[in-house]
């Protein structure tokens, strides 16, 4: 499964993937002189979904640049059948997170999600898209005449 997916260009990612945050926490250690690689793992929700997935990664120096990092995740998704073959996955030390592809496409309110890099104008967008949609539906409806049985 290809994921984030229908993004466009400028849009920002979501901060609470764990590539993120992984590459966050390597640049913390650079800054202190530590160059060692940085690991973990993450359940992710995506955001008005069932959808959910074991991430386990690493986030390390590129051995060309002293200035360029890169982070590699795998995602399993997660099912009873995940559960059973990885027998950590449900450990309590792996954090749970919400995402989203994009800050621009997402719902979740200031209050929900601390770490949004700009405001939801695509989801925005589409709600009124869709409310739009709705008016003018119940207007249809509201001045459709009645149909008369002629007999």
């Amino acid at each position: 499964m290809l994921i984030p997916s229908g993004v466009s260009l400028n849009e920002h990612y979501c901060r609470r993937w764990l590539s993120i945050q992984l590459l966050k926490e390597l640049d913390q250690k650079l800054k202190a002189g530590d160059s060692s690689v940085v690991a973990g793992a993450q359940v992710s929700q995506f955001v008005d979904s069932d959808s959910m997935f074991l991430c386990i990664g690493l986030a390390r120096p590129l051995s060309l640049s002293s200035t360029a990092t890169s982070s590699v995740i795998i995602g399993f998704r997660y099912d009873k059948e995940l559960e059973k073959t990885v027998k950590f996955a449900r450990d309590k030390k792996i954090r749970f997170m919400t995402i989203n592809e994009t800050c621009e496409r997402c719902r979740l309110t200031i209050e929900e999600c601390s770490e949004r890099a700009a405001p939801p104008v695509i989801y925005q967008q589409e709600q009124a898209r869709i409310a739009r949609r709705q008016e003018l539906y119940q207007l249809l409806n509201s001045n459709r005449p009645a149909m008369r049985k002629t007999g």
